[in-house]
């Protein structure tokens, strides 16, 4: 009897037991496709959430021959480039002749829209990196960088113009640096943030190559827009690009 009653209990037991799991086969998980570049997989993920790694690749990897050739190449190729501002130079020799003043700020302009396209280059980039922007936003991260260099760029010439007059700039020259100041502004500040969205684009690194190519696209848009600018000035004030009557309106202004 005792048997029959142990017998018992433990068939009540088992019954009352939770059934156990019945293990499924897992899936093996889809194999990704093997991007070419970082920032490929950057522009699949949309820039949402995206590190910084996956924007500019893993620097703590990569070795010294990779960042030579691949820094070394592209900055010959920019450097190259540079010399279109030799030949801007040289088709406006004369007017740097009759006008040396213009020749005085060809640095400073040069020199402020590179800064001017450096920060805009490094807040693009590290809003990308960070996920916080998108490549989708280009156009109004653009608008939104140029509307930002026309008011950089205006509040520039207000320090600006101390300058001109400790200088004794005349008058028609002091007019055309202060009006290419905003422009080179918002030439440097929209190439700053379009570079990064086309080089992204192209699949390209941009950390290598966006601060470059607004250099070497800034000096010579500057230049030219520079002179461009100067030549409409002068026509306002009655002096001739590279004519004697530079001197005249000088005497004017001071």
């Amino acid at each position: 009897m005792a048997l029959l009653l142990c017998c018992c209990t433990s068939v009540n037991a088992i019954a009352a037991a939770p059934p156990l799991p019945i293990a499924t086969p897992r899936r093996a998980a889809p194999a990704r496709p093997a991007l070419e570049h970082p920032a490929k997989l950057f522009l699949l993920r949309g820039g949402s959430g995206a590190s910084a790694a996956g924007l500019v690749g893993d620097y703590s990897k990569a070795t010294l021959t990779s960042l030579i050739i691949n820094r070394g190449g592209w900055l010959a190729v920019f450097l190259l480039s540079l010399s279109l501002t030799s030949v801007v130079m040289s088709g406006f020799e004369h007017t740097l002749a009759e006008h040396i003043e213009l020749a005085y700020f060809v640095p400073l302009l040069i020199g402020h829209g590179g800064n001017a396209g450096g920060q805009t280059v490094g807040a693009v980039l590290g809003g990308l990196s960070a996920g916080q922007i998108a490549p989708k936003d280009w156009a109004s991260i653009i608008c939104k960088e140029a509307l930002a260099g026309l008011g950089a760029g205006t509040l520039t010439c207000v320090a600006v113009v101390p300058l001109l007059r400790i200088m004794k700039i005349s008058i028609h020259v002091s007019a055309a640096i202060l009006v290419t100041m905003p422009v080179l502004t918002v030439l440097a500040s929209s190439l700053g943030a379009a570079l990064p969205f086309a080089v992204l684009a192209l699949g390209a690194d941009p950390a290598v190559v966006a601060a470059p190519a607004m250099t070497t696209l800034v000096d010579v848009g500057g230049l030219l827009a520079y002179f461009m600018i100067a030549r409409v000035v002068f026509g306002a004030f009655g002096v001739q690009m590279g004519g004697a009557g530079s001197q005249q309106a000088k005497a004017k202004g001071k």
